[in-house]
């Protein structure tokens, strides 16, 4: 198999991409247009969302309205909004179903003997359905709304029963997570709004694992010093597509749609086929889309592709 290559050099090949895809994801903050209305929302009043028992109206609504200042996006006010929001939400009854199993295990008595022993596993399920319909309305005419159901499903463990349940996650804590789900989903429904998005620092060598280290620390511009080097000299294609992909992850980061999308193609030319590198150009292409979605909702807007990305949220809104 190695009788024309180097067999060395192969190995060597095949660590860099095993540590590549061993990579510990990094989370960036992509900004997104409203998913459920055509246009931009100046101001909003809320009004307390019905609901199917409780106060789980008002706690809604709540989440809502703190989330949509968290983002700054829109103005939310108590009276004269340019539009109104408004809608119902169902959060389910928590459904708990404890079960046991049996196995046997050799255990050793006191006197040095052998004999079997009993022992059991307790698992808890829960789970539980929520969903969220809701409007947008402006001069008394819908302009938006949308449906969104939500489910949690979790399992867990212990040697007694007891020991299950306080493995178990709290009836309070759940109805928190589902409230703050379905709020999350109008606001991004409404509003422009940051997404979370993961991307895989790749490294493997001595520049790609020190840029690695640069970013992870926010020291951007002597990561890419570093990653611009490898993708310049590297004589190996998957340590020039690690780079690419290193540096279209910086362009990501910076709001260089285009700028991103040339360097994750590149990896990919170099490394056909690998999912990482495939997955980031989907996400690029997602974001370029946004962007051009939230120049057409406001033409004023300035593109965000060109310069260092600026973290205040005055500079990031749209037509801000």
């Amino acid at each position: 198999m190695f009788r024309n290559s180097n067999p060395v050099r192969h190995f060597s090949s095949l660590i860099i991409l095993f540590l590549a895809g061993c990579a510990t994801p990094v989370t960036e903050k992509i900004l997104m247009p409203p998913k459920d209305v055509p246009e931009l929302i100046k101001s909003v009043q809320i009004n307390t969302f019905s609901a199917n028992s409780g106060d789980y109206g008002r706690r809604v609504t709540e989440a809502i309205r703190s989330l949509l200042v968290k983002e700054g996006y829109i103005q939310v006010v108590n009276q004269g909004g340019q539009a109104v929001l408004k809608g119902d939400v169902n959060i389910g009854r928590i459904n708990r179903v404890t079960d046991s199993n049996s196995y046997q295990v050799k255990v050793k008595d006191r006197g040095g003997s052998k004999r079997t022993e009993t022992r059991y596993i307790y698992t808890i399920t829960t789970g539980v359905a929520s969903n969220i319909t809701y409007t947008v309305s402006k001069g008394g005419k819908a302009i938006g709304g949308n449906s969104y159901n939500i489910t949690y499903n979790k399992q867990v463990t212990g040697s007694s029963s007891d020991e299950a349940r306080s493995n178990a996650e709290s009836d309070d804590s759940i109805i928190l997570g589902q409230i703050q789900e379905l709020a999350q989903k109008v606001v991004a429904g409404i509003s422009p709004h940051s997404e979370n998005w993961e991307f895989k620092p790749q490294g493997g060598s001595g520049d790609l694992d020190a840029g690695v280290e640069y970013y992870r620390k926010g020291l951007y511009p002597q990561a890419e010093s570093y990653w611009s080097r490898v993708a310049q000299q590297a004589v190996r294609p998957e340590e020039k597509a690690a780079a690419h992909y290193n540096l279209g992850m910086l362009n990501m980061r910076n709001g260089q749609y285009p700028q991103a999308f040339a360097n994750f193609r590149e990896a990919d030319k170099l490394q056909p086929a690998n999912a990482v590198y495939m997955d980031a150009l989907r996400k690029v292409e997602d974001a370029g889309l946004g962007q051009k979605k939230l120049e057409e909702m406001n033409p004023n807007r300035k593109r965000g592709g060109s310069g260092s990305r600026n973290r205040s949220k005055r500079s990031n809104k749209p037509g801000g």
